[in-house]
């Protein structure tokens, strides 16, 4: 179902798209079911279109955890730098107080 144009982080909407509208759309001279039996055609469908939709869901549950955690690591390394430089003026006070006791 999807396309070699498919960017692997997002939802394929032009080709859910596609498929959702090819079996559709009104007036494709295609038999009708009749009311009451199964249409195998839909079924099989309906049934590709949900196995789709589970492995582009699979792949963006992904595609968030790896952001996730990047983003994750990024903030604490950010975190780091943060609480070093506002300990340096408590490191320059204290340097400065020790050189007025010389």
């Amino acid at each position: 179902m999807l396309t070699d144009h498919t960017v692997p982080d997002n939802v394929d909407y032009n080709s859910l798209k596609h498929e959702i509208k090819a079996h559709t759309t009104r007036d494709q001279a295609r038999a009708i079911a009749i009311p009451g039996q199964e249409d195998k055609r839909l079924a099989r469908f309906e049934n590709g279109l949900y196995a789709e939709l589970c492995r582009q869901h699979s792949r963006l549950g992904l595609f968030v955890a790896t952001k996730s955690g990047e983003l994750m690591r990024k903030l604490g390394a950010c975190c780091g730098v943060i609480c070093y430089w506002h300990a340096c003026p408590r490191v320059v006070h204290s340097w400065l107080a020790d050189l007025t006791k010389l």
